[in-house]
């Protein structure tokens, strides 16, 4: 098969696969509406990080949460793509470049310069694609850690019933003394 074909079918399976994984997301929202429609706070954080937050009144949170789930998750499918095709370049000139054993036994002259060249591209495309997996790897663990960070919080965390606190504990304008310095701070919580 030549490297063409190879491609095209590698396309079509990575095009099939994510059809797939957009289709099993849908199957998942329609399965969960139930439990989302009873206002359950847990499961839609496990679906959308942050939503469970929004729904308990933390909006803060929630944007924080859904923003770099967001950014994470965006981060990790593109590396993963480009990962993708380092990993098909690199095959495809391994697969040229162990094809020319068998090329110089047929009779076939092919350059020194030509074979030096292919192996420092394949030298060149097994570096990039451990560079792109490394990133793949930071992108993955970041979205698990905001993911895993949204189910413990929500978890943990009370709704938000709308009681404020009166204003001279809700940011309180402190003064502190170090020496010769002079700190002036307010705290805020939320």
């Amino acid at each position: 098969r030549s490297p063409q074909k190879i491609r095209s079918d590698m396309r079509l399976r990575s095009f099939k696969r994510l059809i797939g994984s957009a289709v099993t997301v849908v199957l998942v929202v329609v399965l969960a509406s139930p439990v989302l429609a009873e206002g359950e706070s847990t499961a839609r954080s496990i679906l959308l990080p942050g939503s469970g937050q929004a729904q308990e009144g933390h909006y803060g949170k929630a944007a924080i949460f859904a923003g770099a789930a967001i950014v994470t998750g965006v981060g990790w499918f593109l590396s993963q793509v480009h990962y993708n095709q380092a990993v098909t370049r690199y095959n495809d000139l391994r697969d040229i470049y162990t094809g020319y054993p068998s090329e110089l036994q047929s009779g076939i002259v092919i350059p020194g310069s030509s074979i030096q060249q292919t192996y420092d591209d394949m030298t060149e495309a097994w570096n990039t694609s451990e560079d792109r997996q490394t990133w793949r790897n930071v992108f993955m663990v970041s979205f698990l850690v905001v993911y895993t960070v949204n189910l413990v919080d929500i978890l943990r965390s009370d709704p938000d019933t709308g009681e404020r606190l009166p204003d001279e504990s809700a940011g309180s304008l402190g003064i502190e003394m170090r020496g010769h310095d002079v700190r002036v701070f307010k705290a805020f919580s939320f």
